[in-house]
């Protein structure tokens, strides 16, 4: 098994992801982990390069108390700053009042302000009582397979998220596999 991230080459700054996690892959692999937030909130600005986010709600239990606006940073469109190319996930897709819920780190740099994980998908937005985005498993983890299955199964997921093929499941149904993945 091949997991995390190489360089294309070693003269730019920029990376690749081998292999991106799904929304609920992320949040299982670091269900456990103090140093990630799980939040829902509300685009109230935005840039090129991040969002400000108004706190609606703290999922996992662990986010920051009194912090009602934060900046939330995803991939770059300058992707040569933090190694934000990485990032797998383009918070300037998002528009204003977009309630979304946000797998997050801190941005040891700035202050208020956290990041999407790395080659990771870390955000999705609900509307009309559905949550959309890149949330379940992308199926590759078959080890039965052969090895050219294997890569034609990246390639494939690759491919579903060039094409931006969203999932889209009702909220209550996201809820609960949400709350399933925080207590395992």
């Amino acid at each position: 098994m091949i997991l995390g991230c190489e360089k294309k080459d070693d003269t730019r700054v920029d990376g690749h992801c081998f292999l991106i996690t799904s929304f609920f892959e992320n949040v299982s692999w670091h269900s456990s982990d103090n140093g990630t937030y799980l939040v829902k909130g509300i685009v109230s600005d935005k840039t090129e390069n991040y969002l400000k986010i108004k706190f609606i709600e703290d999922l996992k239990g662990n986010f920051p108390e009194k912090v009602d606006d934060f900046n939330v940073y995803g991939r770059d469109v300058n992707k040569y700053i933090n190694g934000a190319s990485l990032r797998e996930d383009y918070v300037y897709l998002y528009e204003k009042q977009d309630v979304l819920i946000m797998h997050l780190a801190n941005e040891s740099m700035i202050s208020n302000a956290y990041g999407t994980l790395r080659c990771s998908c870390c955000i999705t937005k609900i509307s009309d009582d559905y949550v959309t985005g890149f949330i379940l498993p992308n199926d590759i983890w078959d080890f039965k397979s052969s090895l050219e299955e294997y890569m034609q199964n990246i390639e494939d997921w690759n491919l579903r998220r060039q094409q931006n093929i969203l999932d889209t499941i009702p909220l209550d149904d996201f809820q609960k596999k949400i709350n399933e993945l925080l207590t395992k």
